[in-house]
């Protein structure tokens, strides 16, 4: 899908890595549309150390990390280019997800924001405050071809090179790797500008998987993660920490309760924040 559309845009890669799960470490070499692509078979598990397999195999001075399962409208490449070319302080661009765009915050979100960190903040769209709480950018018409944004996604970004840290994607994000690219574009914030590139846009089309069926598994590793960000890259203390995550997750408690009273197979939002707790409080003592 991702390589069905790379041919009509204006701006092609220089090159393409692929890196695929095997048995043995391999390498197969083949072009699409005149751009050299190199597939990697690695024994290695998780989304985290395949793109850092890919970065150590790259020669650009760009790095673009691309999902498998995004389709590029046209311009998309070009548009990032151009916002990274923008200005040499720009560390990272990401384009717009066209079916997970931004919505219009209702009341209940804008309270339980407020209640967890985001008091002062006038617009959510494109922040990340609080414990963590990352929200989707808005898009916009003319102007500016660049607009800054305090975190990026992974599914489809641009980074420069020299803005990454070693090793990109830290090796603590397994399997699922969730919240990974909040991670590395928070640490890329901290000596680069960040931000979206006006007119890219994508469609990602996810797929089912049977990890994202574990809805407890998810919640749990979410909550760790998150306290692990908050420890490492926004340099909180781990009580601090705690008592924040602990208080947006009694926030959002109302909501849950109400996801499991419609379904009762969604009992995982419940178990999973209990359980991520529970491992969190442990790790803080």
């Amino acid at each position: 899908m991702t390589f069905r559309s790379l041919p009509d845009q204006s701006r092609k890669p220089d090159e393409i890595l692929v890196v695929m799960d095997g048995h043995e470490e391999k390498v197969e070499m083949h072009t699409l549309a005149g751009v050299p692509v190199k597939i990697f078979s690695t024994a290695q598990r998780g989304a985290a150390s395949k793109r850092n397999l890919g970065v150590g195999k790259s020669t650009g001075e760009a790095i673009l990390f691309v999902d498998d399962d995004v389709e590029f409208r046209e311009g998309s490449l070009e548009a990032m280019e151009k916002g990274m070319r923008s200005d040499e302080k720009v560390g990272g661009v990401g384009c717009f997800i066209e079916n997970q765009a931004f919505q219009e915050l209702g009341f209940y979100s804008r309270l339980v924001y407020r209640l967890a960190g985001g008091w002062g903040i006038r617009d959510f769209a494109g922040r990340c405050f609080g414990p963590l709480i990352n929200v989707y950018p808005r898009s916009w018409k003319g102007g500016e071809t660049f607009r800054e944004s305090d975190w990026l996604n992974s599914t489809c970004t641009l980074y420069r090179r020299s803005a990454l840290p070693t090793p990109a994607f830290e090796p603590g994000f397994t399997g699922y790797s969730f919240m990974e690219d909040l991670a590395l574009s928070r640490r890329v914030r901290k000596r680069c500008k960040i931000g979206m590139a006006r007119d890219a846009r994508i469609v990602h089309h996810t797929k089912p998987a049977p990890y994202k069926r574990d809805i407890a598994s998810l919640h749990e590793m979410g909550l760790l993660n998150k306290f692990h960000i908050l420890r490492e890259v926004e340099g909180w203390k781990a009580g601090k920490a705690a008592w924040a995550i602990t208080w947006l997750e009694l926030l959002l408690l109302p909501a849950k309760l109400r996801e499991v009273a419609k379904n009762p197979k969604n009992i995982g939002v419940i178990s999973g924040s209990l359980s991520g707790l529970a491992k969190i409080w442990g790790k803080s003592q």
